[in-house]
């Protein structure tokens, strides 16, 4: 028998017939099969240089671009998105999206997937990304569209973490002043500021401590989210270097940082309760008063080892600030207060306009002081009562004739009550009076009152500038944030309230912006800020509202105004705007803005929507060529 394989012929030949078919049948098969694997080959080939492609396309856009599974499973990422997300590889990982983010975003995410898939319009949400060592919590706008019968969503990622910091600095600066000038406590005034810092930052506890009389050692005043246990143990903290970093920065005046406090020696003390409170790094700024009098120390504690970044020692110094404001005027009212307590009410009201009232004649006597308020020589009125009565503005006159009939009819024995006075020279003036009924008959009827009068028209201004302040971008003059805000949902009640009426909301922003700042320098771009600021008043009716959302953003308020007078006045306010460049060291620099407008609806189920709408007719405006208007579809 020979040793060499049968021919292809004689193999066929050995089998039978039907076994010839079916081996003929198989390479059929397996031909089929092998021009099918071509196909998917190619088809995958292509798909993979479709994808190369729009990637490329993808990463040439400044916002974050995704796309995820209807389980929220990442399937696609640009190059932005992924270094939002803190990815450095550049490859898209096998993860879900809300793996990336803090635990108490995922009720926020899942809800914000369920409006995508459930074809919402315009879906969007915040969320938070969670800091390390090397970079801080970054607080992320993503948004998003898809549908009821899509099994992928595509997602837009945008860095908004400056704004929300500029944000909440603006709110916290806003509602300290605010507590200021209605007179809150301190405690509470300390308590709003703590909270306002760690809003900034999810894993940060604040917590602020006074300097005893003698200047030796420092007591919590107010630490809202910090455990007792540690605050027991800092509580009466001695002054000086090494004392921790609230002790030490009180000593030295300056900022302490400890990145690590169970390795940094001024810590070493306190390394195990720390330890127990969760609290690996901290951060003090000193708290000094306005003639360089060392108040106290203000400390921001970590969960994780970590350095502050600029923008973290920047919010330290302004809440310093902030509470260092707080302390003197809480002790000037405490002055004040122990002063009333020493003396009777009579004596201190010596250097003030002193009024004495026989009620039974109905004769008033008065002092020289008085009648300075009104800028009058002492005598001037032949009948004080009517004369008073009739200076009173009128609609102060109701609560001050009660104030006073409740005293008459023996409810209470003393009033005092803040009222406007019209002077001599034509102005109103505020004044506080003060009352007591010092004799009554035996029917309880009055007899004699004494009293004062002062001029408190300074302290009222005061408190108006401080409620300014509070509601009052301190650069540009207009409304903050905080302000249009309130302005938006007033407006919104309104129209809700009466179908008639109509308002519109522009979003405006200040183009090239960054160019101007990169090129002249900041002060010029803060001056650009003002000049537009003051082209955009002089637009304005009374009745409109305008504010500066933060940095180069703006909005307006039209109420009463239909699209159609919206759209001219925002036609107008860009060319007024186009012809008035700014002039910087005999330079002009071309100034233009963009804008998008939308009408404010009753029926919007909050007044955001609008403003929302708005800013995306402002993108589109930008995207378009910048300096024109877009309408919101």
């Amino acid at each position: 028998m020979s040793d060499t394989a049968p021919s292809k012929a004689t193999a066929i030949a050995e089998h039978p017939p039907d076994a010839a078919q079916e081996i003929a049948a198989l390479r059929a098969q397996l031909a089929d099969a092998e021009r099918q694997r071509d196909e998917l080959q190619a088809a995958l080939e292509a798909q993979e240089a479709l994808a190369t492609a729009q990637a490329s396309h993808c990463d040439r856009v400044p916002s974050g671009c995704l796309s995820i599974d209807r389980k929220g499973r990442l399937l696609f990422g640009n190059a932005r998105a992924l270094t939002l997300l803190g990815i450095r590889s550049g490859k898209v990982p096998q993860r879900t999206l809300g793996s990336f983010f803090a635990d108490d975003a995922a009720l926020t995410l899942t809800r914000f997937l369920a409006q995508m898939f459930a074809g919402a319009s315009s879906p969007q949400c915040e969320l938070t990304l969670p800091g390390n060592r090397r970079r801080s919590p970054r607080v992320l706008l993503a948004q998003g569209h898809a549908g009821p019968s899509s099994k992928i969503a595509h997602l837009s990622l945008i860095d908004i973490s400056d704004a929300k910091r500029l944000q909440q600095r603006e709110r916290l600066r806003s509602d300290a002043l605010e507590l200021l000038a209605n007179g809150s406590s301190l405690k509470r005034i300390l308590e709003t500021i703590t909270l306002g810092i760690e809003a900034g930052d999810i894993d940060a506890r604040a917590c602020v401590m006074l300097l005893d009389p003698r200047g030796e050692h420092l007591s919590v005043a107010a630490a809202p989210r910090l455990p007792a246990e540690f605050l027991a143990a800092i509580d009466g903290l001695e002054v000086g270097v090494g004392q921790g970093c609230c002790g030490t920065a009180a000593f030295t005046g300056k900022c302490v940082v400890v990145e690590s406090v169970q390795q940094h020696p001024y810590c070493r003390r306190w390394r195990e309760v720390a330890a127990a409170a969760g609290i690996a790094a901290s951060c003090a700024q000193p708290i000094t008063g306005s003639n360089g009098q060392m108040l106290g120390a203000f400390a921001v504690y970590h969960d994780t080892v970590r350095r502050p970044s600029a923008d973290d020692l920047l919010r330290m110094e302004e809440a310093a600030q902030l509470i260092s404001i707080a302390i003197e005027r809480h002790r000037a009212r405490e002055a004040l207060r122990e002063s009333e307590e020493r003396w009777k009410f009579a004596v201190e009201g010596a250097g003030d306009g002193i009024w004495d009232w026989d009620a039974r004649s109905g004769n008033i006597v008065v002092s020289s002081r008085w009648y300075e308020i009104f800028g009058l020589p002492a005598g001037s009125f032949t009948n004080v009562l009517a004369e008073w009565r009739r200076r009173v503005h009128r609609q102060d006159l109701r609560q001050i004739m009660a104030t006073l009939q409740s005293c008459l009819d023996g409810r209470t024995n003393s009033h005092a009550i803040e009222y406007r006075l019209r002077a001599n020279d034509g102005c109103w003036r505020w004044a506080l009076a003060r009352g007591l009924v010092v004799s009554r008959d035996e029917n309880g009827r009055p007899l004699r009152m004494i009293g004062t009068q002062t001029d408190i028209s300074q302290r009222r201004r005061m408190e108006e500038e401080l409620r300014a302040l509070a509601t009052t971008d301190d650069l540009s003059g207009l409304a903050n944030r905080r302000r249009f805000m309130e302005r938006l949902e007033e407006e919104h009640a309104q129209l809700q309230r009466d179908a008639t009426l109509a308002a519109a909301v522009l979003m405006i922003d200040i183009d090239h912006f960054k160019k101007v700042n990169d090129r002249f320098g900041h002060a010029t771009g803060d001056a650009m800020i003002c000049h537009f600021a003051d082209l955009l008043r002089s637009q304005l009716r009374r009745l409109d509202t305008a504010g500066r959302l933060g940095g180069e953003e703006f909005a307006v308020l039209l109420s009463g105004a239909t699209l159609a007078s919206a759209h001219s006045f925002a036609k107008r306010l860009r060319r007024v705007v186009e012809d008035a460049p700014l002039g910087v060291k005999g330079e002009k620099v071309p100034l233009t803005i963009s804008i998008g407008l939308t009408v404010l609806s009753a029926e919007h189920t909050h007044p955001e929507n609008a403003l929302a709408r708005a800013d995306q007719a402002l993108y589109q405006a930008k995207a378009g060529g910048r300096n024109r208007v877009v309408i919101a579809p």
